[in-house]
């Protein structure tokens, strides 16, 4: 088994979110409604399992918790994946409404709760945001045991939750969590050209999150998901977009020294399509 600590793998639970975060490196601002199955997720890590020892694996989307079938997910996951960090991650918006089975379904998972705070000025949004924390809080009665730029670790017995202001600045490297990785907005999106592959990856945020998206591994979210986003913009024969598209990660097949060799690269060519130079957000439009 090849040893890749430093690598998380995405597990895409769902494309529809509630939200329409701008610039999301997902795609999951634009309405691509898309749930994928237990069954169809566990047939995708399969092949897996033996072959990468990764650090994390992190249940995504999209909004998770819109997938019905989230808490058969959680459970299959651990399966899978018995001593790997487990992640869920959410907007928070759902969340009173899953009351029921989250607290025994993180506990017995030993799943860590990754909550995002997407906005600090949209008053709506901070609303229902807090509304939902309050509920949970109330259920489960979490303490606070640490707090930095980023995030506010909460724990009850064995279950942790981290809340993530996503659009803060760093406070030692004046850096921003929260990126834009393409040009313009919907049917009029475009690639970048700065052509500086090496550059533009240093810059990428989620240089080390692996996607798994239809039995494939992909090196990050925008390309993984690019082809879904086109599709839904009519923008499948775009000349400056073809030639991301002939990506196709890399499959269970590969050979070992190959697959070693896709986990531990840096760049890649089709890092061109993202800005070495990348617009920041410490504030975007959620609903």
């Amino acid at each position: 088994m090849i040893q890749a600590p430093h690598k998380r793998l995405d597990i895409h639970v769902t494309h529809s979110c509630q939200l329409k975060c701008t610039g999301c490196n997902h795609y999951s601002n634009y309405g691509i409604h898309e749930h994928f199955t237990e069954d169809t997720l566990v047939k995708w890590a399969e092949p897996w399992v033996d072959r990468i020892a990764f650090g994390k694996i992190q249940l995504v989307g999209g909004e998770p918790f819109l997938n019905k079938e989230l808490k058969n997910i959680c459970y299959s996951y651990r399966k899978l994946f018995p001593n790997t960090e487990l992640l869920l991650f959410t907007n928070g918006l759902l969340l009173e409404k899953n009351i029921d089975w989250l607290y025994n379904c993180l506990n017995e998972n030993q799943i860590r709760l990754i909550v995002s705070l997407h906005s600090k000025k949209d008053e709506k949004y901070l609303y229902k945001f807090k509304e939902q924390m309050y509920h949970l809080n109330n259920s489960f009665k979490f303490k606070l045991v640490e707090k930095t730029w980023l995030r506010s670790i909460y724990r009850v017995n064995n279950i942790y939750m981290e809340v993530r202001s996503v659009n803060d600045i760093n406070p030692e490297t004046d850096e921003a969590h929260w990126t834009i990785t393409y040009k313009n907005k919907g049917k009029f999106m475009k690639p970048f050209t700065d052509n500086n592959p090496k550059q533009s990856w240093k810059q990428c945020i989620v240089k080390n999150s692996l996607q798994l998206y239809k039995y494939n591994l992909w090196k990050c979210p925008p390309i993984a998901y690019l082809q879904d986003v086109l599709k839904k913009f009519n923008l499948n024969n775009d000349l400056d977009w073809e030639p991301y598209l002939e990506y196709e990660g890399v499959s269970a097949n590969i050979t070992d020294k190959k697959l070693e060799e896709f986990l531990y690269k840096k760049e890649d060519w089709i890092c061109a399509m993202c800005p070495t130079k990348p617009e920041t957000l410490t504030e975007k439009t959620v609903l």
